[in-house]
């Protein structure tokens, strides 16, 4: 079960992270948002201190951005994945598939956001299967926002899940809900992207919170 802690800005933050046994990072780049990295200061720090992620994958968060900005970013950042999380079309995929493969950028996967509420989930995940490593299953906002909600969907809804695509859980996930999270036994449960319930302001993250829930989940 691997553990992606989204939502990273501040590099003391960081580097208290970096202790645990998370297996991904995340760094959004979504101008709406609050978590949003502040560029020029935190890609410097991660370029000084990359010695220290040790293994863990670095996942960049993209909402409708052009594909240079995402290039760019991948080698500043030094991303292993590119999560879209926008409406970001089949062309736009395909196309994004193209240029990563050929620049020296390259170097990193796809990741598509859904939402946990998608009836025709598994066509879209037949229709990204050729460019996306992963699924992120979240929930949809109301307002039609991109970005975590905190909110949980119904997570049954997986048991109807038969794509051919592994996914990562997201969505309100919390400290409380381990032992649910280990009672779904599903195949293609690649791991959880926690966020927003572990917190104690936007974009920092409680270690202490972190470590129980990771030592817990990793048992």
């Amino acid at each position: 079960m691997k553990v992606k802690v989204c939502g990273l800005k501040n590099p003391e933050n960081i580097d208290q992270l970096l202790n645990l046994s998370i297996d991904w990072v995340g760094f959004i780049f979504y101008e709406k948002s609050l978590r949003k990295v502040n560029y020029e200061e935190l890609s410097k720090w991660i370029t000084d201190h990359s010695n220290k992620f040790n293994g863990k994958k670095r996942v960049g968060v993209f909402v409708n951005h052009p594909m240079e900005f995402i290039l760019n970013a991948s080698g500043d950042f030094g991303l292993d994945y590119a999560q879209l999380h926008g409406d970001e079309s089949l062309d736009y995929l395909r196309e994004l598939t193209v240029y990563k493969s050929v620049l020296a950028t390259g170097g990193f996967e796809l990741i598509k956001a859904v939402s946990g509420t998608q009836k025709d989930l598994n066509v879209l995940a037949e229709q990204y299967a050729p460019y996306c490593k992963y699924l992120l299953i979240d929930t949809k906002t109301a307002d039609g926002s991109f970005g975590g909600t905190g909110v949980k969907f119904d997570w049954k809804i997986l048991d109807d899940y038969r794509g051919p695509i592994p996914f990562f859980l997201s969505g309100g996930i919390g400290p409380m809900d381990v032992e649910t999270i280990l009672k779904i036994n599903h195949p293609l449960l690649a791991g959880v992207d926690l966020n927003s319930q572990f917190e104690t302001a936007k974009g920092i993250k409680d270690p202490q919170l972190l470590k129980g829930f990771i030592e817990k989940i990793k048992d």
